[in-house]
């Protein structure tokens, strides 16, 4: 089930992160994870924080833009973390390019058992209810086959395939979720 990041869970979180759980900006070097175990306040504080508009974020080539609100939800089975899902409010040029709506990871030890698939299905009608958005945007290198099976199963409708912005030689795939008949 998809809840909010919480003390209760944040043990498990710590171990995925040191798994290579990776929800979109790279699996986190040991440096960092030990900085978000040392610190767990001002991590929850930069998750509340995430949710306000105002503040930017660097892109890979460098370039600074806005930063939208997002919502950082975490998905549980039963007491256990499984993966981590970041739904971004609306769309900027930049998350139009890359990104979309929605990013998500799963913890490497529990690949391939269908959380991600539950998970995204999950955060739709989570968008739907609480955001009021009825069509997302998402995103995904054409080699990250696990992820672009889990938003065709989830409904997303292929628009086309195109040069990845910042990796050379690497394409992506743009999708779209319309959510009128969720």
């Amino acid at each position: 089930m998809l809840t909010r990041p919480s003390q209760e869970h944040f043990a498990d979180y710590i171990q995925a992160l040191r798994e290579g759980l990776n929800a979109g900006d790279g699996p986190m070097v040991p440096e960092e994870i030990a900085e978000v175990e040392r610190n767990p306040a001002e991590f929850f504080e930069k998750i509340e924080s995430n949710t306000r508009p105002g503040g930017t974020i660097k892109l890979p080539d460098g370039t600074t833009v806005d930063r939208v609100p997002q919502t950082i939800l975490w998905y549980v089975d039963k007491s256990s973390f499984i993966g981590v899902v970041h739904i971004r409010h609306h769309l900027t040029d930049s998350l139009r390019l890359l990104g979309g709506h929605i990013g998500y990871g799963i913890r490497p030890s529990q690949w391939r058992q269908g959380y991600a698939t539950k998970m995204l299905a999950e955060t739709l009608v989570y968008c739907q209810k609480n955001l009021g958005l009825t069509e997302l945007f998402l995103t995904c290198d054409d080699t990250n086959i696990g992820s672009f099976r889990t938003m065709e199963k989830n409904g997303g409708i292929l628009e086309k395939i195109i040069p990845h912005p910042y990796k050379k030689g690497v394409l992506s795939r743009r999708y779209w979720i319309r959510l009128q008949d969720k």
